[in-house]
């Protein structure tokens, strides 16, 4: 029972780790980073196993002692790792600037793999254990696991959960800047990718602290499988989130920034208005660019301007719109005739649930709570 539990998160993580880099092949950095992330824990999980398996045979000892070691850089890496996935999501950090971070963060999992690899290849052909260099040697180990589990790893968490959660607000904050929707570009589910791997940190220690490991090792098994599938799955439908404008496709700049006077400022304003008569709010998808282009302006002038004027980032002032829209088709007689799912598609938003919290936060009421007072009204 206990080698069946551990050999699913095993296999699973396997699975995802030879997917992802087949798919990190073509470019794509987030893929590698999620590729490194099921890999680790591969390697933790097989190591886990071998030394709390009591029914390994001798012979392979030796393998059980380099998964043993291997062990420590595992956890070492995975703390890197995690941060430089989240940050590969979107582009508010570019590939390049990432690939040139890679020895920065991996500097001291690397560091302990040298030291590891060096003392077990030493150890494992050296026969005079009372030798000085066999026992330096041993100690360095020792001591370097030692330090790198009950002091390094805590630290390199606390630094990149920190990072990666200040990264994440800073990612929710630029979507309402310049999409007018959530679904697909807000990473919703990263907050439980995080509550996930703080969980696992807190396993790692209390496999630690009990001497019947398979005991404790059956729940985390099944707590990582569960883990490692919803990351893996997410990770593949999610599609890196494009907040800057692709340099083929320039703006117009018939208003730049530049041109910041009291009368070009009231021309734009009249002009956005004058657009919004259009209706741009109606399509599901409307992003920033999309709508300075059909302004006829640049995007970070715009969105200074909505910014600074009509006090709304880009994406609740399109939501008002939408919302406005959907009052006068509740107010109608003909309100009855659509349901509140049909008419949120109607008036430009992708679900009921963005509807439902777009209205409620404009108006204060749920639009199902509008129509029925509505309709307490006109009755």
């Amino acid at each position: 029972m206990f080698s069946f539990l551990i050999s699913l998160p095993c296999i699973v993580a396997l699975f995802f780790a030879v997917s992802f880099f087949i798919k990190a092949r073509k470019g794509e950095g987030r893929f590698l980073f999620l590729a490194i992330f099921n890999l680790l824990f591969l390697v933790i999980l097989a190591a886990m196993y071998l030394v709390s398996n009591t029914e390994i045979p001798e012979t392979i000892s030796p393998i059980v002692n380099l998964f043993s070691l291997l062990f420590y850089v595992a956890i070492l890496g995975v703390p890197a790792t995690f941060y430089l996935y989240t940050i590969s999501l979107s582009d508010l950090e570019s590939n390049e600037s990432l690939q040139g971070k890679l020895l920065k963060h991996y500097s001291i999992p690397l560091l302990l793999l040298i030291i590891n690899i060096f003392s077990y290849i030493y150890l494992s052909s050296s026969k005079e254990e009372d030798d000085f260099v066999f026992q330096v040697s041993e100690n360095v180990m020792n001591y370097s696991n030692f330090i790198a589990l009950l002091f390094v790893f805590p630290i390199l968490n606390c630094f990149y959960i920190y990072k990666t959660i200040k990264k994440f607000r800073a990612h929710k904050k630029r979507v309402g800047q310049v999409f007018s929707f959530q679904e697909g570009v807000d990473l919703k589910w990263m907050s439980y990718y995080i509550v996930g791997y703080c969980l696992f940190i807190v396993s790692v220690y209390l496999l630690q602290g009990y001497n019947n490991l398979q005991a404790v090792f059956i729940p985390t098994s099944v707590f990582l499988l569960v883990y490692l599938l919803f990351v893996g799955v997410s990770g593949k439908l999610q599609k890196k989130v494009l907040f800057k404008k692709p340099i083929h496709q320039e703006e117009t700049l018939e208003l730049s920034i530049d041109d910041n006077g009291e009368e070009r400022l009231e021309a734009l304003k009249e002009r956005i208005n004058e657009v919004m008569k259009k209706e741009p709010y109606l399509n599901k998808s409307l992003t920033l660019h999309e709508f300075s282009k059909i302004v006829g302006s640049n995007s970070k002038y715009i969105s200074t301007l909505l910014n600074n004027e009509f006090q709304q980032n880009f994406s609740t002032f399109i939501n008002t719109y939408r919302v406005d829209k959907a009052k006068k088709m509740l107010d109608s007689e003909i309100s009855t005739k659509f349901t509140i799912e049909a008419i949120s598609e109607r008036v430009g938003f992708r679900s009921k649930s963005a509807f439902n919290g777009a209205f409620k936060n404009i108006s204060g009421l749920t639009p199902s709570q509008y129509r029925k007072k509505q309709l307490t009204q006109h009755s």
